[in-house]
């Protein structure tokens, strides 16, 4: 949990079917993600407001995430709010066709 300090923050990991797809989610109680910066964040070397408080971010995570995805023929989804915490979720196709 780089980005939330304190003690009382938790991450919850989930994973659940939704027709044939299977999900992996992933909340936590942090920082969150300014509006602003949510419509960038897969980009490359975006840190964003936030990161940019912690120097050992590289902006490379979340775009090797949606790539990684991509190419599989997955989804990835972000929802964040300030100050509440994030929730990731990876989609993975249960009917997928590879991309050659």
């Amino acid at each position: 949990m780089n980005y939330t300090p304190g003690t009382d923050k938790s991450v919850t990991i989930t994973v659940y079917r939704q027709g044939t797809d299977s999900i992996l989610q992933i909340a936590d109680q942090g920082l969150g993600i300014s509006p602003e910066d949510l419509k960038r964040v897969f980009n490359p070397y975006f840190t964003g407001e936030r990161g940019r408080q912690y120097h050992e971010s590289t902006g490379m995570g979340l775009h090797l995430v949606h790539e990684i995805c991509a190419r599989l023929v997955h989804k990835v989804e972000l929802q964040s709010r300030p100050e509440k915490g994030t929730i990731l979720r990876l989609i993975f196709n249960g009917t997928r066709k590879m991309q050659e």
